[in-house]
């Protein structure tokens, strides 16, 4: 782990989030060129800081702020429910992860995005750690995934034939973790016009 790496100032999509608060109080990132305005009313902005303030809060809660201070989170259009790649993103030798949680599961509201991200959070943690915990091909979920799931508030489904332990749910331990965030509804009661959830 590299000295850059043990500060602790998370990102989003690249953008320190006091970075991001910069953005938006004055349109400028550092000193850099102004950033282009979001639409008034977009609620992309505010669900990914959101996003990352829910990622440093079960760092914190659950890994004792062991995890990476730099990863790409994202909402994407994606057909999977959620996924982690540790070396998604390069810049000459230094690697950035990417977790993304999908517009797909929007519509479930505030536990199934945090549901989600906390199942790709638990990839990450073992990916950081060089804990194999889930085929890349198959996307079968081994035991090493189910253990740390389950010292993390997530409930898994008995072993799939195909998909190992990959089902999981938030058990009351999450809930409460999540319910000390208080997190505003509202702000995940979005969906995506003609896209349905993937099951």
């Amino acid at each position: 782990m590299s000295e850059d790496s043990l500060e602790r100032e998370p990102s989003v999509a690249g953008i320190g989030l006091q970075s991001l608060e910069k953005v938006r109080a004055d349109g400028n990132v550092d000193g850099r060129m102004p950033a282009k305005r979001v639409a008034s009313g977009s609620p992309i902005p505010m669900m990914l800081a959101e996003i990352e303030r829910v990622y440093r809060f079960f760092d914190d809660r659950f890994f004792g702020g062991t995890l990476p201070t730099e990863v790409a989170l994202a909402l994407e259009p994606a057909h999977v429910e959620g996924y982690f790649c540790g070396r998604r993103w390069r810049q000459g030798s230094k690697m950035l992860g990417h977790m993304a949680v999908p517009v797909t599961v929007l519509a479930g509201g505030v536990d199934e995005v945090m549901a989600v991200l906390l199942h790709e959070i638990v990839h990450l943690r073992n990916y950081q750690v060089g804990l194999p915990d889930c085929d890349p091909v198959s996307e079968y979920h081994n035991c090493h995934f189910r253990d740390v799931a389950r010292l993390v508030g997530l409930g898994c489904a008995d072993r799939h034939p195909k998909r190992g332990y990959g089902d999981t749910a938030l058990t009351d331990k999450a809930r409460r973790a999540i319910a000390a965030l208080k997190i505003e509804p509202a702000l995940f009661a979005w969906s995506v016009g003609g896209v349905e959830k993937v099951r």
